[in-house]
């Protein structure tokens, strides 16, 4: 009886303009240290919420997503953490070889995302998420930028970035593993990692928000 209530809800809601897709994304990180591969995995859920085109929501779309960054362990107890700041756009750019432009161009860009269960892409070098590395991983405030073409210069020689990869999958969302590095991490996302007296001229950690991490 629910379901003859809510099918055709669910059809009233699209035909007005409202509709939905969500997925759970993988992204894998591959480090090379002197000729041998580390490498670590998150899975994410993602969701977008289209709204109808309406006075004062005209193309309005919500992005959500839960999870956690890639946190890849690398010798001498220093980690490579690759962050959530990207959004849904993202599998839509490593998916965009079996998009037409009309498609990338309208909402069927999300059901094509959702249909490519179980396949992966390389992320192009520009769609890469933030890397970062702490030098002391008990303190915040030492979040270090890592640049991706030179790993070398935070870690040392023989260390580079192999790729990044990015999977849509059905395995569950990655769960713990942040929390159990990071135990200064607060429940909120909105908080930096540190404050900088300058506004115009912050310090890096000040940029750097909790919920890059993981997002609940």
């Amino acid at each position: 009886m629910l379901c003859l209530f809510l099918t055709p809800l669910l059809t009233g809601f699209e035909f007005l303009g409202f509709a939905s897709n969500s997925w759970h994304q993988k992204m894998t990180v591959e480090v090379r240290v002197n000729g041998e591969v580390y490498s670590a995995a998150s899975v994410v859920a993602m969701s977008v919420f289209r709204h109808p085109d309406i006075p004062l929501v005209h193309g309005n779309l919500d992005l959500d997503m839960a999870g956690e960054a890639v946190v890849v362990e690398l010798p001498d107890n220093r980690q490579l953490f690759a962050l959530l700041t990207y959004n849904a756009y993202l599998a839509v750019k490593a998916f965009s070889d079996v998009m037409s432009r009309k498609d990338r161009q309208s909402s069927d860009q999300w059901a094509i995302v959702t249909a490519q269960k179980g396949k992966g892409r390389e992320l192009a070098p520009k769609d890469y998420p933030l890397l970062v590395t702490f030098t002391d991983i008990t303190d915040p405030t030492t979040v270090k930028q890592v640049d991706p073409d030179n790993l070398a210069a935070t870690f040392g020689p023989g260390v580079s970035l192999k790729r990044i990869t990015l999977e849509i999958t059905d395995e569950p969302v990655t769960e713990g593993k942040i929390e159990s590095l990071l135990g200064w991490l607060g429940p909120h996302p909105e908080p930096t990692l540190g404050h900088s007296k300058d506004i115009f001229n912050p310090i890096f950690a000040a940029t750097v928000h909790h919920g890059d991490f993981i997002r609940r």
